[in-house]
């Protein structure tokens, strides 16, 4: 619907107020030539509302279709970053429990080579206190046999 402008009226008017005829149509026509293709309509504004819509709603749709691609992939650097991080703590644990299994029996040989050291102590020791005995009662039964002996000598001499 477009809107009618009223030259006649408008010119009309001018001439009240003051205008001469040419002045008023000249004045008129101006305002019609300048005016009415500036001039909005309702079907108008009807019209870049509805194209205003639809450039929203592909806007909107673009947007959505962006953001869910955005969203898939992030979840799938996501997915991947946690699948890494899965099996780097797999790893790890594999790494540390073969290490402490290492340990464990590095520990259990070495225990078992302290028993061993131990045991071999064990024996010197009895075998030092062995021979130390063996020493003393030598040593001990030679001093009685030489104190039987003094005693032999010197009991025919004290009878005397």
């Amino acid at each position: 619907m477009a809107i009618v402008f009223d030259t006649l009226g408008y010119s009309t008017r001018l001439r009240k107020d003051g205008f001469t005829q040419e002045q008023a149509d000249a004045l008129s026509f101006a305002a019609r030539d300048y005016i009415m293709p500036e001039l909005v309509t309702k079907s108008d504004l009807q019209a870049a509302t509805a194209a205003l819509q639809g450039d929203l709603q592909t806007a909107t749709s673009t947007l959505r279709g962006e953001l869910q691609a955005a969203t898939s992939e992030l979840r799938g650097e996501l997915q991947a970053a946690t699948s890494e991080l899965r099996s780097d703590m797999q790893a790890a644990t594999s790494e540390l429990r073969s290490d402490m299994q290492a340990a464990t029996s590095e520990l259990r040989s070495d225990m078992q080579a302290l028993r061993g050291d131990m045991q071999a102590l064990r024996v010197e020791v009895h075998a030092a206190i062995d021979s130390s005995s063996l020493k003393t009662v030598i040593i001990t039964g030679g001093m009685v046999t030489a104190a039987v002996g003094i005693m032999l000598t010197a009991i025919p001499i004290i009878l005397k």
